[in-house]
């Protein structure tokens, strides 16, 4: 009934609203950036929004297409197709004819508002069309989240030298740092400036848009509003929900029977962007032990690179539903990405968490705040400290527990795609006001 009613709820509030057309670029090599700009693409439509999409390509770009959307491809400013180096001189090769090319197309179709996570280009090429820019994405890449000295030291930069300063200090030393580097800003204001617009003041600035919309929870960030980050662009999580359904599996009997059995139970899911070798270490350790683990693999492996593997493991490629694995077991291993760490904080139960990059790391890092789980180095990565991190919480697993059931009971998640689309419409009519 609640469901329902908030449903009707939804109808009438979009209603009173004009519904004009809004441009999403998503990067569809990820499954965690895709699916937020997707299902807030989708709900739009469903209320006779106009939607469109632009593509550069990527795995996940066949889900626009399957729920009927326009997809219109669009030269990448990149040339590194396996994305192992975002920033290079090689990634920026292109930048000036994708601008280009990104300004026709947006001129073309004739969006009043571009939604986009990671696309960076945009930042030049919707200042030059006059549409607002939304960066729809994680609160701890925000401003905000480095002034309030929440981010910790990047584990990939960690070395013999730096493990002997005080966490404390290098991270207050990162969080300055990081807020005054311009790093990489001289490859856009050169663009920018052939267009005759602002330069881009530091590295921050590149992800932040003219609306920065955090997909979180701003007391699960532990972040306080400001002026130009204030409550209403927190628009909250917004999980993959019946997205799955897109995806082949079987129903979840077998991981039912499985978990049921004697000893504590681990589901391992590191996404779509997890790191192959990383994933088979931790199969391999977990292989030797009486712990039944659910491993869920999706694109990381192919189905001919599948380990040999004991009774207490069970792989599965695709699941229906990941939270509902995630409430069952005892434990999740998990990578870091968005989706995956709400998803684990809505279960309330905890995680050990392995970044593979900064914003994975920072993700992990509020769910330690609340003392859900436990960070481990992917530099420093060993069996010896994955097996005392996992001792560790099922040693004091009341503990852990506690905190988990707490932080899921704190999140609110029924309105957060509403929140988005209300704000997006908001920011189009401010835009048309200011004109």
């Amino acid at each position: 009934m609640h469901i329902v009613i908030w449903f009707l709820n939804m109808i009438i509030e979009i209603n009173n609203y004009t519904k004009p057309k809004i441009g999403f670029f998503p990067f569809f090599n990820s499954l965690g950036d895709t699916l937020p700009l997707l299902k807030v693409a989708d709900y739009y439509k469903r209320f006779g929004g106009d939607a469109i999409f632009y593509s550069h390509g990527g795995a996940y770009e066949e889900l626009a297409h399957s729920r009927g959307f326009k997809v219109i491809k669009v030269k990448p400013y990149y040339e590194n197709k396996n994305n192992t180096e975002i920033f290079s001189d090689l990634y920026f090769k292109n930048l000036i004819d994708a601008v280009s090319k990104e300004i026709e197309v947006f001129k073309k179709t004739e969006i009043r508002l571009l939604v986009t996570n990671i696309n960076l280009s945009s930042g030049i090429s919707a200042r030059v069309v006059g549409i607002p820019l939304v960066v729809l994405f994680s609160g701890t890449l925000s401003i905000p989240y480095y002034k309030s000295n929440l981010a910790t030291f990047p584990d990939n930069l960690e070395n013999p030298f730096t493990c002997f300063i005080p966490a404390v200090i290098k991270n207050r030393i990162f969080n300055w740092i990081i807020v005054k580097s311009k790093l990489y800003t001289r490859f856009f204001n050169n663009v920018a400036k052939q267009y005759g617009k602002k330069p881009f003041t530091h590295y921050l600035d590149l992800f932040k848009g003219d609306y920065f919309l955090a997909c979180d929870d701003i007391n699960f960030l532990k972040l306080k509003p400001t002026a130009d980050y204030p409550q209403e662009n927190y628009v909250g999580p917004i999980l993959s929900g019946t997205f799955e359904e897109g995806f082949p599996g079987n129903n979840d009997k077998d991981i039912e029977q499985h978990i049921k059995k004697p000893w504590r139970s681990i589901l391992l899911s590191m996404g779509s962007s997890g790191e192959k070798n990383l994933f088979l270490k931790i199969i391999s350790i977990l292989n030797k032990t009486e712990w039944n683990v659910v491993a869920i693999y999706t694109n990381i492996l192919q189905d001919d690179e599948l380990p040999k593997i004991e009774n207490n493991i069970l792989l599965k490629k695709f699941v229906p539903s990941i939270r509902t694995i995630n409430e069952k077991v005892d434990l999740a291993i998990i990578h870091g990405g968005r989706g995956t760490i709400y998803t684990a904080a809505y279960s309330g139960k905890p995680i050990i968490g392995i970044p593979k990059q900064i914003e994975q790391q920072y993700n992990i890092d509020c769910l330690i705040r609340h003392g859900s789980g436990i960070r481990l180095s992917k530099k420093y990565f060993s069996s010896r400290r994955l097996l005392n991190a996992i001792n560790d919480i099922f040693s004091n697993y009341q503990f852990y527990e506690r905190n988990a059931r707490n932080l899921a009971k704190s999140l609110k998640e029924d309105d957060n795609v509403r929140n988005t689309i209300l704000r997006l419409i908001e920011i189009i009519n401010q835009d048309a006001k200011c004109r």
